[in-house]
């Protein structure tokens, strides 16, 4: 037995006992969860006919409730001899009760004593088994449904184009979809993967098969084309759903070809600000020098050396604003490293560029960090160097933690300026409250994006303590 819903299977049921087993007053109580009662669903002419409208049942004692929470079946020659009868007047003195499992019962009466037989009782019970099995086959059903028409309203009131597919066609879409991509949706549904994908149809594949195969959820560039041949580029991310008892894919995609514009424009913007500032820069130190070694008046030379100092300062900002876009730092990013060849890197280009000698000392671990970390623990001792007012002494130390590596820059400075302290505390930056570099937001942005924490421990005139955890890789 098979149907559509739990109010077809009861009627189904109520015919079959009436025809099968010449039960012809016979009803179907169905469990309402959230009234907690048994609600008639299905009932025949003669049931009707015989004690009117079918009551609901609810805990108060009814032999049909008791039935269905014993779940036992129960069968009664004279009812009239029984004291938990829903009505005392009833006209019913034989009655056959059979529990469908969790979903409710079938009533079957008659209104002459004992009409129930051993044989009737065995053909009802198995009745009762097929219904309950369709019963729970619809309720699966039902629910099926219920979570087809969940997603597929979810599918379509997302603001990015979405599709379901296999690792080689697609399965579904949303209207987004065909908005952006410019295709009906009867083009796109078992299509396979080259129409959108032309060029890179292969590595489009490779993704979704690995997304099939590991079930992680994962984001791609990926360029689309659409109905008219354009080229479209795309963040495209694949996670593995199941749906209707098939794991297929889940790939929504979000047009960035504004933001593509965006970043071509703000790299050719900032490359050629870079080499125009370090070009203008230079001409200004050098005719400084040059006005610095053809002057013999102090106030003049003073006020050479200030541009000089000034010059150098612009270079250094041009190169850490290089250093933030690009965050590929001396091509150590993406790298592993052993803390102890990390600080000796550190230690060794400062060394060079600054003529201070940084104090590194590394606990012995078999761990690697990310090489990006690089930057940051450079920029922090070079900006302890920057700001000494003599003889600077830097002490980096770095120790491992439960899932890390603990790094402790310490400097014998003047200590870091309250707006400075902003920079790692609240990430924000005021046109009244800011900080006088990029350095100090180059270290926050690198860690952050590692995953760690930065934070000032101590600061003051007898100097700074900066702690930067990260994880290990």
């Amino acid at each position: 037995m098979a149907a559509d819903s739990r109010e077809t299977v009861a009627e189904r049921a109520v015919e079959a006992f009436a025809e099968t087993l010449n039960l012809p007053v016979t009803g179907v109580w169905l469990y309402d969860e959230d009234r907690d009662v048994l609600e008639p669903v299905a009932w025949t002419e003669e049931s009707e006919t015989l004690v009117g409208d079918p009551p609901t049942f609810d805990g108060s004692g009814s032999i049909s409730w008791r039935a269905f929470q014993d779940g036992e079946t129960r069968s009664h020659d004279d009812v009239s001899a029984i004291s938990a009868v829903h009505n005392d007047d009833t006209e019913i003195r034989s009655e056959l009760i059979v529990p469908l499992g969790e979903h409710g019962v079938v009533n079957s009466g008659d209104s002459e004593p004992g009409s129930f037989d051993e044989t009737t009782l065995k053909h009802a019970e198995l009745l009762a088994e097929n219904t309950t099995a369709a019963l729970e086959q619809a309720e699966r059903a039902q629910s099926l449904q219920a979570a087809r028409d969940r997603f597929r309203a979810f599918f379509e009131a997302d603001n990015d184009a979405a599709f379901v597919t296999t690792a080689d066609e697609i399965v579904d879409c949303n209207e987004r979809a065909t908005e952006l991509l410019g295709y009906e949706r009867e083009e796109l549904i078992g299509a396979p993967l080259e129409l959108l994908h032309p060029g890179e149809a292969g590595r489009v594949r490779a993704v979704a098969t690995e997304a099939f195969e590991t079930g992680d959820a994962r984001a791609e560039d990926i360029t689309y084309t659409t109905a008219d041949g354009q080229t479209l580029p795309a963040e495209a991310r694949f996670s593995r759903v199941d749906i209707e008892g098939r794991t297929l894919l889940l790939v929504k995609i979000r047009d960035v070809s504004e933001q593509k514009r965006r970043e071509r424009l703000n790299a050719v913007m900032n490359r050629v600000l870079r080499h125009n500032v370090r070009n203008e820069v230079n001409i200004v130190s050098g005719h400084a020098s040059i006005a610095a070694d053809a002057t013999d008046d102090e106030t003049v030379g003073a006020a050479l050396d200030t541009i000089e100092t000034r010059a150098e300062t612009l270079r250094s900002l041009s190169e850490k604003a290089r250093r933030i876009q690009d965050r590929t730092v001396d091509g150590l990013a993406g790298d592993q490293y052993r803390p102890a060849n990390l600080l000796e890197r550190v230690a060794a280009d400062v060394s060079r560029s600054h003529g201070v000698d940084v104090d590194v000392d590394p606990a012995e671990m078999e761990r690697s960090v990310d090489g990006d970390l690089y930057s940051a623990l450079r920029e922090l001792c070079e900006n302890a160097v920057a700001h000494a007012d003599s003889d600077p002494h830097v002490r980096v130390t770095a120790t491992p933690t439960d899932d890390g590596v603990r790094f402790v820059v310490t400097d014998d400075g003047p200590g870091l300026p309250e707006m400075e302290q902003t920079v790692f505390q609240t990430g924000e930056e005021t046109p009244v409250s800011h900080g006088q570099g990029l350095g100090l937001w180059l270290v926050r942005w690198v860690v952050r994006d590692l995953d760690g924490s930065v934070d000032v421990v101590e600061t003051g005139p007898s100097g700074s303590r900066i702690v930067v955890e990260v994880p290990t890789v």
